[in-house]
């Protein structure tokens, strides 16, 4: 999805909800996955989260806008 998209949609959510609500999940080398879900109450303030996040993450890591109806309770499991 386009940053311009994914802009669209957050000022959407501060718009109707005063927030903006996403979904995140990650995975490290030793096998180790987790997730959960964050707000902001800014476009910047998830930018500064995801730069955060993504600087000290040693795997994959994504994370995508929901509705506060669909976010998901924070997990960790292990594959290995």
């Amino acid at each position: 999805m386009s940053k311009n998209i994914e802009e669209e949609k957050m000022k959407a959510q501060l718009s109707k909800y005063g927030k903006i609500y996403i979904n995140y999940s990650s995975s490290d080398c030793d096998g180790g996955h987790s997730g959960g879900s964050h707000t902001f109450n800014s476009i910047e303030e998830l930018y500064e989260w995801e730069k955060v996040r993504a600087e000290w993450a040693d795997g994959p890591f994504g994370w995508q806008i929901t509705e506060p109806n669909e976010t998901q309770e924070e997990y960790t499991y292990f594959t290995r």
